[in-house]
C-alpha cells in the first residue's frame, strides 16, 4: 500500500488482523495484519470512488463501503463479491457500522444529512430532520458513535456539535465556548468509559488556509465547561481518538 492516498480503512472487529482499505479506485484486504494485501473490488468508473469502509459488529462477513457518487456497496462474504443496496443520488462522505447494534450502519453526505440502515444496508432511514434547527447543521464534518452508550451519536458539523441519544431521532446541542458556526470543529471525541469527557478542537482558517489557528478544548462534566489550551501546530487538526483501553489519547 506504499505511495496510496486511504480514503477509507476498516477493522474486523473480531479478528483486529483483518483490514479493509480504500484508495478510492480499489479495495484491498489484509488478513495478516497488514502484512500482505488482496485486491477484492475495483471501482471501473473514473468519476468515482470508495470513499469509506466498515465492518458489520455482529458479521464480520459483511463489509460495506460508500461511494462518492451516492452508491452503498454490500459484500456479504468478506469482500469476495459485492453488491449495490442503495443509490443515494448524492455525494456522500462518510459510512460507520454501530458497535451497539448488529446490522446497524450510519451513512453521512456532504450536505444532504444523516442516513441509517437497521438491516445491514438493505433500506435506509433519513435521520436528518431533527438536524433542520441548526443553522448549517447539513455542513457535515464528522460523526462519532459513542462507545460507552447505546445509540449515542454525535454529529459535528458547521454549527458545532449536537447529540442524540436515540440513534438520530431527536438532538440537542452542546453548550460550547465557540459560538456557533464561529469555527471548524474537524477532531471531537467522547471518553466510553467517563460519558462526562470529551474532547474538541476549533480551527479558524485564514485567507487560503494559509494561516491557521487551532485551539484544543477539553470538558470533564459533559460539556457544561471546557478548558482550552492553544494547539502548538499551524496546521489543520482532522482526527482525534482517546484510548479506551489507557484512558489517554
Amino acid at each position: 500500500m506504499a505511495g496510496k492516498f486511504i480514503y477509507g480503512f476498516a477493522v474486523d472487529p473480531k479478528d483486529k488482523c483483518n483490514i479493509f482499505v480504500s484508495d478510492g479506485q480499489h479495495i484491498f484486504r489484509s488478513e495478516d495484519c497488514l502484512r500482505s494485501w488482496k485486491l477484492v473490488y475495483t471501482e471501473e468508473r473514473p468519476d468515482q470512488r470508495v470513499v469509506s469502509l466498515a465492518v458489520d459488529f455482529g458479521n464480520s462477513n459483511l463489509v460495506y463501503a460508500a461511494e462518492l457518487g451516492g452508491d452503498i456497496l454490500l459484500s456479504s462474504n468478506s469482500g469476495s463479491s459485492w453488491r449495490v443496496t442503495q443509490r443515494f443520488g448524492f455525494q456522500l462522505q462518510y459510512l460507520t457500522a454501530d458497535p451497539g447494534t448488529a446490522g446497524r450502519v450510519y451513512v453521512a453526505a456532504y450536505k444532504d444529512g444523516l442516513y441509517r440502515s437497521d438491516d445491514s444496508g438493505v433500506t435506509w432511514k433519513n435521520m436528518s430532520a431533527g438536524l433542520d434547527a441548526f443553522t448549517d447543521a447539513n455542513k457535515f464534518y464528522r460523526l462519532t458513535l459513542n462507545s460507552g452508550k447505546k445509540d449515542s451519536i454525535f454529529w459535528v458539523s458547521k454549527y458545532g456539535i449536537l447529540r442524540s441519544d436515540d440513534a438520530g431521532l431527536t438532538w440537542t446541542d452542546l453548550k460550547l465556548i465557540t459560538p456557533p458556526g464561529s469555527v471548524n470543529i474537524y477532531a471531537f471525541d467522547i471518553n466510553g468509559k467517563n460519558q462526562n469527557e470529551m474532547y474538541y478542537t476549533g480551527t479558524i482558517l485564514g485567507d487560503k488556509n494559509v494561516h491557521v489557528r487551532s485551539t484544543f478544548y477539553k470538558s470533564t462534566d459533559g460539556g457544561k465547561n471546557w478548558v482550552t489550551k492553544k494547539l502548538p501546530t499551524n496546521t489543520i487538526p482532522v482526527g482525534l481518538l482517546i484510548n479506551s483501553v489507557k484512558d489517554n489519547f
